[in-house]
Formats: structure tokens, sequence, C-alpha cells
């Protein structure tokens, strides 16, 4: 933790209105960046499915509620929110593609 400490006496603009303008902007990258997977999910055949990894959306998942959750606990809302959308929309993603590969 002092090495933090240390990062955030020499890195000052880490504290100005400009750089939180800025992150809260940034942070919501994420969820946005999921849209065209998500709409790609819906609208593909399903056997175009067939390359998208489950497997890696699993991963996404874990760390995204995990980071969601270090939202809380930093009590950051903005990281909170835009892990807690992502984890939304990765949960759709997984169901979606699993639920077509098997066409139902």
């Amino acid at each position: 933790m002092e090495s933090l400490q240390w990062l955030q006496q020499n890195l000052p603009f880490l504290n100005t209105e400009w750089f939180g303008f800025v992150y809260g902007l940034v942070v919501f990258a994420n969820p946005v960046a999921l849209i065209p997977q998500l709409v790609g999910a819906v609208r593909s055949e399903p056997k175009e499915l067939k390359g998208v990894s489950v497997f890696m959306f699993f991963v996404f998942f874990a760390i995204q509620t995990m980071v969601s959750l270090g939202g809380i606990k930093a009590h950051d809302m903005a990281l909170f929110l835009s892990m807690a959308i992502s984890v939304l929309e990765t949960m759709a993603i997984i169901v979606i593609v699993l639920v077509r590969r098997r066409g139902v």
C-alpha cells in the first residue's frame, strides 16, 4: 500500500477535477464496448456463434463481478455501476450464445 500512496503523492493530477471527470467517463467504456458483442449474439445465426468463446465470457464475468465488489469496497459508485452493467451484459451474452447454439 505504501507504493500506492507514493504514486498518489507523485502524480498530483490524480486529485484534479478533470481527472475525476475523465475517469467517470472512461470507466463506462467496458459496458459500452460489450454492446456490439451482445447485439452480435442476438443477430447472428446459431452456427456463427460456434466461434464465440463462452469460457472467455465466464472469465470476464468473474473479473467484472470482483471489480464491481471492489467498487463497493472502495466506495466508488462509477466503478460499481459500470461493472454491474458489464456483469449483466456478459451474463446475457453467455445465456444467448448457449441457448442459440442448442437451437432453442
